[in-house]
């Protein structure tokens, strides 16, 4: 949990953590969710160490989480390790949870836990996300861990050499929502950070349309450069939300020319 980095000072003024050690003992089922755990083991040994920026893959262990609460948690806990680096404003990068069932494949916990770290991406200075979408097989609905570590590794590094070291020719920024239009049954998409196109035109998988009764049904897509993504599906006469891949686990297909993965998104707040 991003509580097991916060320290005692944070926790205590932003949070209403037990921190009496017999009662965290009877709260938590496994010492890895401990409060202060990993900041007092494993982090505050390495501050007198002069770094470059840091690379951060947290985030499962607080899947249920409400409201912003995360994001802003996470926010609390990047100023807090630059202040005790004492090295400014130093970049933070770091990586969206990938596809996990938890316990129901079609459930959202995991969507919205994704959706707070994108948020946490446009409040932190300095900072930057990457997706992991599509670096999980369609057999590990159950993995944690899934196996392809390669793809985080370098979108990870090619932040560091884009941002830091002026290798400007490598494209980082991954496809986000921009907005949305309905006309009748069609519903038109437009993306950012697209790099000069997408990886497909058609068979795009991912794409949900509910009407008013908030009921999703997969959809069918497809892209036009001039109009953008065009999202109908037989269902939903009247369209009034869209959602991409907004679910515990579900893999979509859609990226930009760079090859980074459209992040999961919805466009209502239900």
């Amino acid at each position: 949990r991003v509580e097991s980095w916060l320290n005692r000072e944070n926790l205590k003024k932003y949070t209403k953590e037990d921190l009496n050690i017999n009662h965290i003992k009877a709260n938590f089922q496994g010492d890895y969710l401990y409060p202060l755990l990993w900041g007092n083991g494993t982090f505050n040994p390495i501050l007198n160490y002069t770094v470059k920026g840091i690379l951060f893959y947290q985030g499962c262990s607080n899947v249920g989480d409400p409201g912003d609460q995360y994001s802003q948690r996470l926010a609390l806990l990047v100023k807090q390790w630059r202040e005790s680096f004492g090295l400014g404003e130093i970049p933070f990068y770091f990586v969206q949870i990938a596809p996990y069932y938890y316990e129901n494949i079609n459930g959202d916990q995991g969507a919205r836990l994704r959706e707070q770290q994108l948020k946490a991406a446009g409040i932190i200075p300095n900072s930057a996300i990457v997706g992991t979408n599509d670096a999980v097989y369609p057999y590990e609905t159950q993995q944690i861990h899934p196996c392809q570590k390669k793809k985080v590794g370098e979108r990870l590094g090619f932040l560091a050499l884009n941002k830091q070291y002026g290798m400007k020719q490598l494209i980082t920024d991954a496809p986000t929502y921009k907005s949305m239009k309905i006309s009748n049954d069609t519903v038109y998409v437009q993306l950012e950070n697209l790099a000069g196109g997408v990886s497909r035109y058609e068979d795009i998988k991912g794409f949900e349309l509910a009407g008013t009764d908030k009921v999703f049904h997969k959809a069918n897509t497809y892209y036009l450069w001039t109009k953008g993504l065009i999202i109908t599906c037989p269902e939903v006469k009247k369209p009034v939300a869209v959602r991409y891949c907004f679910r515990n686990f579900e893999i979509g297909n859609l990226s930009n020319m760079g090859g980074l993965p459209l992040f999961p998104f919805r466009t209502d707040n239900w």
